[in-house]
């Protein structure tokens, strides 16, 4: 073969690679481009699939505060609604405390018309007839100048002129104390001695041992406006 011939096929094979690696060049860079859109692309989609899930949590979150709440308000409203009971723990805490005194004499006033006020008198009453006191309920219109709405609870028994009155006192305190300690609100009253006018002339009739059980502490309420938030 003629060396220009030879020089010619070279010449030629040198050509075709430069050719082929041009190409191979641009189809590296067009690779290179659409990887890089493919690569902006898929990360637009995560940031969107992203902020998604955080939306959708953030309104998760704001769903189960929000009913929470509701569940809280219901729960305090319920609570409000329902006239006071006495649990078995207080009714055990209180009767061994005047069950030695049978046939003592009392009178549960209420307010009238006041449905709490009522109820908790009789749940009160029932403690007294299981001690097996003597007396009962009556309903009253309650005093302008004595701000409470709860029961009162008068015990009555000797004449306050006679020796055995202190023994009424004594009694009256037991129920009062027991009261206190299985954690019975009770409020004193004007002119009178801690929870009762255990023998004091005052507003109400020497010859009773008056009790006053307070009115039930309502709790607040969640407000709506709190709950949107």
């Amino acid at each position: 073969m003629k060396a220009w011939t030879y020089g010619l096929i070279v010449a030629i094979g040198v050509a075709g690679e430069a050719l082929w690696g041009i190409r191979i060049l641009s189809y590296t860079r067009n690779l290179k481009s659409i990887q890089a859109q493919i690569d902006v692309q898929t990360a637009n989609e995560t940031n969107a699939i992203k902020k998604e899930l955080a939306d959708a949590i953030k309104q998760a979150g704001d769903a189960n505060e929000r009913a929470a709440l509701a569940i809280e308000r219901a729960s305090i409203l319920e609570y409000n609604e329902a006239p006071r009971v006495f649990t078995n723990a207080q009714r055990r805490g209180i009767y061994p405390a005047i069950k030695n005194y049978p046939g003592q004499k009392y009178k549960v006033l209420y307010v009238k018309n006041n449905f709490e006020s009522s109820s908790y008198a009789a749940n009160l009453e029932s403690i007294l007839k299981w001690s097996k006191w003597s007396g009962d309920l009556e309903a009253i219109d309650m005093p302008t100048d004595i701000p409470y709405a709860g029961v009162w609870i008068e015990v009555s028994g000797f004449a306050p002129q006679s020796a055995e009155f202190g023994e009424t006192v004594r009694r009256a305190k037991e129920l009062a104390n027991a009261f206190a300690k299985n954690g019975v609100e009770l409020c004193p009253h004007p002119g009178n001695n801690q929870y009762g006018n255990f023998g004091v002339n005052g507003l109400f009739d020497p010859e009773l041992i008056l009790i006053v059980v307070g009115p039930k502490v309502l709790r607040p309420t969640v407000s709506p406006a709190t709950q949107s938030r």
